[in-house]
């Protein structure tokens, strides 16, 4: 199995899921989801993914595209220029990446849901310190975020401490996050 992430506390979830019984698909899951608690600006379930994987029971290799598709309906050139693409509601695509984990979990798992999403919420929950690269990333985007007062004073108040500037070590604790992934653990199709 090889994911990677560019937070080392990312790891945490394949580790602990290793140590529970779980096959590679059970640790992708575990460490994406993980990754999505330290590195929510590379990584989450509100984003999308493509999975490549031998599955041994079936002798071949399998994808797994969990990216979202453009209604047909969409107005042909409603966009003309990337600067409208770069912010805010049209940045974004909608989520997927937390359909492609679920049927990962739920096709080729070994655990449920909920024990696959255990480390993710115990990091969120307990917390964990902000790396330099999340610092970096998050005084990035609280420089861009003004015209959002809502957003900037979210972003400003989970990861910089209404201080206006991230600082690496800091520790985070994400408890509505922690309680939206107990929710979504729960929907364990297994």
């Amino acid at each position: 199995m090889a994911c990677r992430g560019c937070s080392p506390i990312g790891g945490t979830g394949w580790r602990a899921s290793a140590a529970g019984g779980s096959n590679a698909f059970d640790a992708a899951v575990a460490t994406a989801a993980a990754l999505n608690v330290v590195e929510p600006f590379m990584s989450g379930f509100a984003g999308l993914g493509l999975a490549t994987a031998w599955v041994a029971a079936e002798e071949r290799v399998r994808v797994l595209d969990f990216v979202t598709r453009i209604p047909a309906s969409f107005p042909e050139g409603r966009f003309t220029q990337r600067s409208e693409l770069e912010r805010g509601a049209n940045a974004v695509s909608p989520p997927a990446g937390l359909a492609g984990w679920c049927e990962l979990v739920e096709r080729y798992g070994r655990m449920s849901l909920a024990e696959v999403f255990a480390p993710a919420i115990s990091l969120a929950m307990d917390g964990f310190a902000l790396s330099e690269f999340g610092a970096d990333q998050f005084n990035e985007q609280l420089l861009l975020l003004p015209e959002w007062p809502e957003l900037h004073a979210s972003v400003s108040n989970n990861y910089a401490r209404g201080s206006g500037t991230a600082s690496v070590g800091t520790l985070i604790r994400q408890r509505e996050l922690a309680q939206t992934l107990t929710d979504i653990s729960m929907w364990s199709f297994i």
